[in-house]
């Protein structure tokens, strides 16, 4: 598997090399190095949004081998690929919708989808509900990221977006590091399907967070 990662490495810098990007000529005050400038504040509550729900994919990436096992499922790993398959559906399908629409139909279905998928996973006693969680979480969180990435992109300038997507993507590390230290706390002294329970009680509460606080701050920043 290590082999295997050091020549899918060396393919990826191999394919960086051909990557031109036009050079940029900044016009206006030199931005300097200071802690001001690694976050965008405009950025901060679809950040906290998606911190809350990068804390479940924490748990499935620490757990869902194990809960397979579990379940007497061989070959597990066959998650992450079914899962896959709901990702890519997921970021074919929902562009428009968030182009026409915006995110709150959108991401309030695949919320809702996250709240269908892990009590699935959580209850699931053989490999077809095993499979089928798989697909639907995947889904779910395939349309998050990008969804509350075209969010803090269209709350800031072109000059500030650099600092909107470090932010962005700080919350991902931390919501998924939690949620590793987090379930492995839950397994420990409760089992690996109560992970899964957890997971869909925060997802409730990042539909909840959702529908309180990003959409407004959202709108009213966008619509101004």
């Amino acid at each position: 598997m290590f082999i295997a990662g050091i020549f899918i490495s060396m393919a990826g810098i191999a394919c960086a090399n051909f990557i031109q990007i036009p050079q940029r000529h900044i016009t206006g005050k030199h931005l300097e190095f200071k802690w001001n400038n690694l976050f965008e504040e405009t950025s901060i509550v679809p950040s906290i949004n998606l911190f809350i729900m990068m804390i479940p994919y924490g748990g499935i990436l620490s757990f869902i081998a194990l809960y397979g096992r579990e379940l007497g499922i061989q070959n597990s790993s066959y998650f992450f690929l079914i899962f896959s398959f709901g990702v890519a559906a997921a970021r074919l399908t929902t562009g428009k919708e968030f182009d026409k629409n915006g995110p709150r139909r959108i991401l309030t279905f695949c919320f809702a989808l996250l709240l269908l998928g892990f009590p699935l996973l959580a209850s699931a006693k053989n490999s077809l509900l095993f499979y089928l969680s798989a697909v639907i979480i995947g889904f779910g969180n395939g349309v998050t990221f990008p969804t509350f990435q075209s969010m803090v992109n269209n709350l800031t300038d072109n000059t500030h977006r650099g600092a909107a997507n470090s932010t962005l993507y700080t919350s991902v590390d931390l919501g998924m590091g939690l949620g590793m230290i987090a379930s492995g706390f839950v397994a420990q002294y409760a089992s690996i399907s109560t992970v899964f329970w957890m997971c869909a009680i925060i997802s409730v509460a990042g539909l909840a967070f959702l529908r309180i606080c990003t959409l407004k701050f959202y709108q009213s920043r966008v619509l101004s």
